[in-house]
């Protein structure tokens, strides 16, 4: 029997490469890309930064794919406000640690989306099959961001 074409995403993210602006109280930038999709501080994967305008999260997923969707699993334990008027951006082309929100929402190649609500605990945001190797999580504001995992759903 044929049952048709059955197409499998996978978190393309998962143990990959991940930094962020800042790291403070041990927050690590790989704790968002562990596969612990807890929001609790205390089980040790939730990243965090420092305070700071425009703190962003983001991982190289070491080669260009197919990205379908982005899902945000956010902090629960404390502050998930925190994670609220943000914008997530896929690039093929590395961003700059200075980069802001309203210059890369602007750029060519760059695909992008604002969300102003807090996940609660999680979100999913559709990006149409865009193309990336880079994703990022960035801050309107000024604030610190905490990630408890971010799934980057598509295929190579």
């Amino acid at each position: 029997q044929v049952f048709g074409w059955v197409t499998t995403q996978t978190d393309l993210a998962l143990s990959k490469v991940a930094t962020q602006s800042s790291t403070i109280c041990g927050g690590d930038a790989s704790r968002a890309i562990d596969g612990n999709t807890s929001g609790d501080f205390g089980a040790a994967s939730v990243s965090h930064t420092d305070a700071e305008a425009n703190a962003w999260w983001e991982v190289d997923l070491g080669a260009s794919a197919t990205v379908s969707s982005i899902v945000l699993w956010n902090r629960t334990d404390c502050c998930s406000d925190r994670l609220s008027d943000y914008w997530v951006f896929v690039s093929n082309t590395p961003f700059s640690p200075g980069d802001a929100p309203a210059a890369l929402q602007t750029r060519p190649g760059v695909w992008s989306s604002h969300q102003t609500g807090a996940p609660a605990p999680a979100t999913s945001i559709a990006t149409g099959g865009t193309h990336g190797r880079y994703v990022r999580v960035q801050l309107s504001g000024t604030n610190y961001l905490s990630i408890s995992e971010v799934q980057v759903m598509g295929d190579w």
